[in-house]
């Protein structure tokens, strides 16, 4: 076991012994405020009784969940294997019971935090702070205890480790999870959508490019999935890509991008978005304007008063705006640098992306940077356009014929050494 996951289980231990500690300080209290008010009280006694049931009952969830051992990752082949052979029906079931679960998880929290801070505007300070402040510190002790570093997918041929980018991220969404549900998804877009035949030009010129590209992204997705690209016949200038690697790209964005080079600088982008485990991340993330909203209507209804009382539709649009808005640029931009990266490695000319995302904005955007899923296009040029010197450098003097021989040599030897088994792709 790392250094990282040996304290991330004691990070888990002190979570649920601080969450006892509070409860044995709070229930004295709680019973001598219960005792000595009247009727005239109710909403207090009405909070009181169902914040203590919460805590304990967190309590116990958390300290048990410590206990226990991580899960492991890895899917088995027969696993993923059978689960692809499962109707929609049932895949929609299996996806509906995790996000029930997931739901009762959000439930419990918002129920622990909103007892943190009714308690404390009832009984300690009546401001509210102090149980805010208690709330802060859960959430920034389980979001350490799921921290991992952001990886690119790229295996180095010599270490035979893929290269993180700097930064560490939240994930606590199960792989098996993201791969049914990405797996739920792909049934629907091939249900709602008209899909040009493998035989037709457009698909060849995709899967031929796609092909291209995941060669030098070198991921290995569990169960035995794999990459698939396919065309929808719609006039939109779109691409997706989903976590379990199939890649959706409109006839308008094949027609529009019609130069050799072109269409590798989108795919690689789409690519990277699964190299990086933006999904992952993604879905993760929005545990936490889903517990925000659920602890402000426990609040509301447990009488608790409330100070500036925002409303139900601006907490959710705060949400929108602090959690999910500015991880999806930061996606963007990640899956921007990673997949200038797999233009170097395929030896293209990297300032081929410059060109297109040139041609890609149609520069009527009304919608403020901050409001928007994307960045701007002049900031992502200008970013684009910041590392350029260095992937220009790296393309000249890794892209002769010869060392692309080596290197091609390099990453056959290296994905040989790993096997038929599945790496790690998040």
């Amino acid at each position: 076991m790392c250094i990282r996951d040996r304290y991330q289980r004691r990070v888990r231990g002190i979570l649920g012994m601080a969450m006892l500690r509070t409860l044995n300080l709070m229930l004295p209290r709680l019973a001598q405020r219960l005792s000595s008010t009247g009727g005239a009280r109710a909403p207090s006694r009405k909070f009181c009784s169902v914040a203590s049931v919460v805590l304990g009952s967190a309590a116990g969830l958390t300290l048990v969940n410590c206990q226990r051992e991580e899960p492991s990752e890895s899917l088995t082949d027969d696993t993923t294997t059978s689960s692809m052979k499962l109707s929609k029906q049932e895949l929609e079931k299996m996806v509906w019971q995790y996000e029930f679960t997931r739901s009762v998880e959000n439930f419990v929290a918002a129920c622990t935090g909103a007892g943190l801070v009714g308690a404390d505007v009832l009984l300690i300070s009546g401001t509210g702070l102090i149980g805010l402040a208690s709330t802060v510190a859960l959430c920034a002790g389980y979001v350490y205890s799921n921290l991992t570093p952001v990886h690119d997918g790229v295996f180095d041929e010599i270490s035979d480790q893929s290269n993180e980018l700097g930064r560490l991220r939240f994930v606590d969404t199960p792989q098996e999870m993201m791969m049914l549900m990405a797996m739920l998804a792909q049934q629907e877009v091939m249900e709602e959508n008209s899909i040009l035949p493998q035989n037709h030009k457009l698909t060849k010129r995709c899967v031929k490019v796609g092909t291209r590209m995941t060669e030098v992204a070198e991921m290995d997705f569990p169960g035995g999935s794999e990459w698939e690209f396919f065309v929808i016949d719609s006039a939109q200038q779109n691409a997706f890509v989903l976590p379990n690697g199939k890649v959706y790209v409109h006839r308008g964005l094949m027609e529009l991008l019609d130069k050799e080079g072109e269409l590798e600088v989108i795919l690689g982008h789409e690519i990277a978005h699964v190299q990086a485990g933006h999904s992952a991340e993604r879905a993760s993330l929005m545990r936490f304007p889903n517990v925000v909203r659920s602890m402000y209507m426990l609040l509301v209804w447990w009488g608790v008063p409330i100070l500036m009382d925002p409303g139900l539709w601006q907490v959710s649009l705060g949400g929108r705006l602090l959690f999910e808005l500015p991880f999806s640029r930061l996606h963007e931009d990640e899956a921007d640098a990673i997949g200038v990266n797999n233009l170097v490695r395929a030896c293209i000319d990297p300032r081929t992306a410059l060109r297109v995302w040139r041609k890609m904005d149609s520069g009527d955007s009304v919608v403020p940077t901050f409001m928007s899923t994307h960045p701007s296009a002049p900031q992502r040029l200008q970013k684009m356009q910041a590392m350029m010197d260095a992937q220009i450098g790296l393309y000249a003097s890794h892209c002769t014929v010869e060392k692309q021989k080596v290197r091609q040599m390099l990453r056959q030897a290296a994905k040989a050494k790993r096997g038929e088994g599945a790496s790690s792709w998040w």
